[in-house]
């Protein structure tokens, strides 16, 4: 959901005292007025790339009558209120805003208003947004619980138009708001446990935003944090020997697409891949498949012939085989973050990773969408 996005704040901010004030105290440039009924109180945090830090408490006054937060920042960061049942709205500060937050503690991240800070209008109106789509996706697994099963089609049918809708309104949401703080909420949106957008997948939306606060929010903490994680995205380069003995830089095949197929000759479902790999390899011959085996396990008495013979008896000697015989010990488990075989890593010809661990079907029709065959 929206409340885990990842968001910075470097502000220095001090609880004044309660009540409707107009004016700011001397030292402090913005203000955020909480009214939310049916709460006793609301804390105040911020938000770094890294975690959330408790700043303080607000205290609701009798009948629901408001409290006030005085701060100061530079020019803009990210704050959010947040209800003692882990309720949450985010907020974007910049010099001279008050904002006033209207809700209930019954429904505050889903109803609770805000006024006084464009930015953080945007990022209500994306929550709004959010929590619609919930209310539909919530209905659409209500019906299929009811439906006929001639019927369970139209009902996926409806979840996967959901979906798409849902990843529609978000471009278009990036493209509307480009340049502002709000779009990290959207580029960070999650629904059913899934990121909207993909690092590798969806790089250039990614770099759009990142691109993008760069020029209109270089001081703000997100942004050097938001441009790191897209380094993330570079394929690390190793050298290792190949079948032969001579050694191999992953550097050697920049200018291609290359499929990086992490396996090993004692696994049974990396050796079953073997055919798709086959039939890649031949309807794609623009497409380096570099196999980079993780034999040398403690239990293995003779890795290299383990590895060399399954090569052999596959029948995938036509393309590039790569192992260090260390098993799981190699250092490229680490580089590519991966614990468990099959693993597919694929690479633009530019060095930038774009899908990781796809297999069987998933994995060709991802090669055929980008190569274009």
């Amino acid at each position: 959901m929206i409340k885990h996005i990842f968001l910075g704040l470097i502000a220095s901010i001090l609880l004044i005292g309660c009540g409707n004030s107009n004016s700011i105290p001397e030292g402090k440039n913005f203000s955020i007025e909480a009214n939310i009924t049916g709460a006793d109180s609301i804390f105040v945090v911020k938000i770094t790339p890294e975690s959330r830090v408790p700043l303080d408490t607000l205290f609701m006054g009798e009948e629901g009558k408001g409290a006030t937060y005085y701060g100061h920042v530079d020019k803009g960061d990210f704050f959010a209120l947040v209800l003692p049942n882990g309720d949450i709205i985010n907020m974007f500060l910049e010099p001279t805003d008050k904002i006033l937050v209207n809700g209930s503690s019954d429904d505050f991240s889903a109803v609770a208003n805000i006024s006084g800070s464009k930015i953080s209008q945007e990022i209500r109106d994306l929550d709004f947004y959010f929590h619609e789509t919930l209310h539909k996706r919530d209905s659409i697994y209500k019906l299929a619980g009811t439906v006929d099963q001639d019927r369970y089609k139209e009902v996926q049918d409806s979840f996967n138009q959901l979906s798409l809708n849902h990843r529609a309104y978000l471009e278009k949401f990036i493209k509307d708001h480009i340049g502002s703080p709000s779009t990290i909420f959207a580029i960070y949106n999650v629904i059913n446990q899934t990121p909207a957008f993909d690092l590798y997948q969806d790089y250039e939306w990614f770099k759009m935003v990142g691109d993008s606060l760069y020029v209109d929010y270089p001081e703000l903490s997100h942004t050097g944090f938001f441009n790191k994680l897209l380094s993330q995205a570079d394929a690390p380069n190793f050298s290792m020997e190949n079948d032969k003995g001579e050694v191999v830089n992953l550097t050697d095949f920049r200018g291609k697409w290359v499929l990086l197929d992490f396996w090993a000759s004692w696994c049974k479902p990396c050796r079953a891949q073997a055919p798709l790999l086959k039939n890649i390899h031949t309807k794609y011959p623009d497409l380096e498949i570099v196999s980079v085996s993780i034999d040398g396990g403690p239990r293995q008495k003779n890795p290299k012939s383990d590895w060399l013979n399954a090569i052999k008896d596959d029948g995938i000697a036509d393309w590039t085989h790569l192992s260090d015989l260390q098993g799981g010990d190699s250092p490229v488990t680490r580089l590519f973050g991966f614990t468990s075989i099959p693993f597919t890593v694929v690479i633009s010809p530019e060095g930038r990773i774009v899908a990781k661990n796809l297999r069987g079907s998933n994995l060709a029709l991802f090669i055929s969408s980008r190569l274009k065959k």
